[in-house]
């Protein structure tokens, strides 16, 4: 990550925002961008082509235009990233995307959070997770959950930068650091 890859993510993403509630398309927009910014990660030969030095913006944006004639996408998100190829800040887009829905989340009042367990939970056990992260957060709480088998048993449960760790795996690594500490 640049220095300056947050600052950038930042300054655009919430001028996005502002643009979007003006015309009532955030939703539609973020899921856009996230998709775009996805299929850039799976075809590295147009995203390298879109940051390229070596062209122009004007025909990068000829090239962005093209790849617009064959999908379908919301004229803000279009007019985004053209800007992104225009001030020659692509590079950024995922970065973008990432606080762009972090946004998204905040305004609908809702909290992403991921789950770890070392066996696949069923839909019972899911659904009262999210139930007991809903209450502490007290917002409603969109979860990723995915198996980790090294957690040995437990779970970690990460919502933004805060990671509860109940795993058997995180409890022997305190206890490690513990008995390190004082010898």
């Amino acid at each position: 990550m640049r220095p300056d890859e947050g600052v950038v993510a930042r300054r655009y993403a919430r001028a996005l925002m502002m643009l979007c509630k003006e015309r009532k398309d955030a939703e539609s927009v973020g899921e856009s961008i996230s998709a775009f910014s996805a299929a850039l990660e799976q075809l590295p030969a147009l995203r390298n082509t879109l940051e390229s030095p070596l062209l122009t913006r004007t025909r990068k944006k000829q090239i962005l235009e093209g790849v617009f004639a064959e999908v379908t996408i919301p004229s803000t998100a279009k007019g985004f990233l053209l800007l992104l190829v225009q001030h020659g800040r692509l590079e950024f887009l995922s970065a973008c995307s990432k606080r762009f829905g972090e946004l998204l989340d905040a305004e609908a009042g809702r909290i992403r959070a991921s789950v770890a367990t070392p066996k696949a939970l069923n839909e019972s056990q899911k659904s009262d997770m999210v139930m007991a992260l809903t209450r502490l957060y007290r917002q409603r709480v969109l979860a990723g959950f995915k198996v980790e088998e090294s957690l040995l048993g437990g779970v970690r449960v990460q919502v933004g930068n805060l990671v509860m760790d109940s795993s058997i795996k995180g409890k022997l690594r305190k206890l490690r650091q513990q008995i390190s500490s004082n010898v």
